[in-house]
């Protein structure tokens, strides 16, 4: 008689695909609610891989016929991912019986429309939810993604809430010969993350010491590209159209939203509000992001009223665009205190993870309300076991405890790092030389990295005010870059 312990059990824990640019956040965040992670991301950095149970690199090539795990996971796009221009399929073997779903995905568009379930059933699942219906991508449709791109719907909902969006234009040649400021216009692709094309309209108006002409400029403006290296010269480098838009003066900042509609209601709660670092070192680039510092909302003089807007801002877009999960805005706030709608994005966003990693018992997973909430709206969760899982009953409590701030900052590469064990980078970065503050170091790279490319992450927790810890942050990157290392 064979032993009952000779074949490994199966593995109890739901699985769940996390893709995206840089997914290790979203992973850490999974893994506290249980969850097995498969991942696919760009860079499989080395605790990323550690904590998942798979890694595929996510690009044109991505094999998804071979991924472990359940056929019929939920997939959670990320964001701060350049999609190949022409679609490609996803697609998810059918177990050997043929009774697993099996999902066929257009990833590049994160359509739940593209993707198809056949064979099985509905099935329980840990009491997650986790049922035939989680085989869909937890992402609006591309339709709706083509609406939350559409400038003169933003101005529309953010005039709505009292906040301000920024003169926004085709980018024509006779749109080109009407600007007099050309050093006050940008030049914003639509639909890319992380800031990284955004350009000044002046860094491509001159070509072999003359002025370009306004057509000779508008083919410029719209085939010039990134000049940053990771997003330049790689085989899933989308094009995107571009607009015109001018520049608003001004702070970026970040909100942070959570949807869902409860009791067929829709409740949508503020998380927290970050202000945006960018990186210096690439003037022509200077809007790509670098990080995140706060919460800083509740020190501003005119709070009441900003969350006022932000709170019913944050209502408007969820209900017009029908948002469950979790969503984020990014914003200008001008030195007068105003708002300046810029972009949606209807996902798991960069700063989120500044909202958790604090002492909570249970742990605050963002990425399992985001899953409970689509489960919830699909009818496969009871408003009971949704409300444990959101924490409802402290909706009113902020997911930071008073008085902690933090600050994460993305150290870009100056020159090119050979590859390092964790304890090398800890060595060189040294963060018990900043206690009582927490210094602690995400991404490390798993193999070499070129200058030009996301080295490492550090995060910066603590009492301290957000310029302290900025200033140790900092520190820490001339540190990891210094050229001896």
């Amino acid at each position: 008689m064979n032993s009952p312990y000779s074949e490994p059990h199966p593995d109890p824990r739901p699985t769940l695909i996390l893709m995206g640019g840089s997914v290790r956040a979203a992973a850490f965040d999974a893994v506290t609610a249980g969850y097995r992670v498969i991942s696919l991301d760009r860079f499989g950095d080395a605790d990323l891989r550690a904590i998942s149970d798979h890694w595929e690199p996510l690009n044109d090539q991505t094999d998804w016929s071979n991924l472990p795990g359940d056929p019929g996971a939920p997939i959670v796009p990320t964001g701060g991912f350049a999609w190949p221009q022409e679609e490609y399929r996803a697609e998810r073997k059918s177990a050997s019986d043929g009774t697993t779903p099996t999902a066929i995905a257009h990833p590049a568009a994160f359509s739940d429309q593209a993707l198809r379930i056949s064979g099985g059933g509905p099935e329980h699942r840990d009491g997650r939810g986790l049922t035939g219906w989680a085989s869909r991508v937890l992402y609006p449709s591309a339709a709706r993604i083509r609406e939350l791109q559409d400038p003169a719907l933003l101005a529309s909902i953010a005039a709505e809430s009292g906040i301000g969006f920024p003169i926004t234009r085709e980018l024509t040649a006779a749109n080109l010969a009407a600007i007099r400021d050309p050093e006050n216009w940008l030049i914003k692709p639509i639909g890319r993350t992380g800031g990284a094309d955004i350009r000044l309209l002046t860094s491509v108006m001159r070509v072999s010491g003359r002025n370009r002409s306004p057509s000779e400029l508008a083919r410029a403006a719209a085939e010039s590209s990134s000049a940053t290296s990771f997003t330049a010269n790689t085989s899933v480098a989308e094009a995107k159209p571009n607009v015109l838009q001018r520049r608003v003066a001004g702070r970026s900042i970040g909100v942070n939203y959570f949807a869902r509609h409860r009791a067929g209601r829709l409740e949508v709660r503020l998380l927290g509000v970050f202000a945006g670092l960018t990186y210096r070192h690439l003037p022509a680039h200077r809007w790509l992001y670098a990080g995140s510092c706060g919460p800083c909302g509740e020190r501003w003089a005119e709070w009441p009223l900003s969350q006022m807007r932000l709170s019913d801002l944050g209502n408007r877009i969820a209900a017009r665009f029908g948002l469950v999960g979790l969503f984020n805005v990014d914003l200008i706030r001008s030195p007068d205190g105003s708002l300046t709608l810029l972009e949606i994005n209807p996902r798991y966003s960069a700063s989120m993870e500044l909202l958790t990693g604090y002492r909570s018992l249970p742990p605050t997973s963002l990425i399992d309300w985001h899953v409970a909430a689509h489960a919830e709206r699909a009818g496969a969760l009871r408003t009971a076991a949704a409300d444990g899982r959101v924490g409802w009953r402290d909706r009113d409590v902020s997911l930071v405890p008073a008085g902690l701030r933090a600050c994460k900052r993305i150290v870009y590469a100056r020159h090119d790092h050979p590859p390092r064990d964790p304890q090398g980078w800890l060595a060189l970065a040294e963060p018990e030389r900043f206690r009582p503050l927490s210094v602690s170091l995400h991404d490390l790279p798993s193999a070499a990295t070129a200058a030009g490319f996301p080295l490492l992450t550090v995060i910066v927790r603590g009492h301290a005010p957000i310029a302290e810890q900025l200033q140790v942050s900092a520190v820490i990157d001339r540190r990891l870059n210094c050229p001896k290392n």
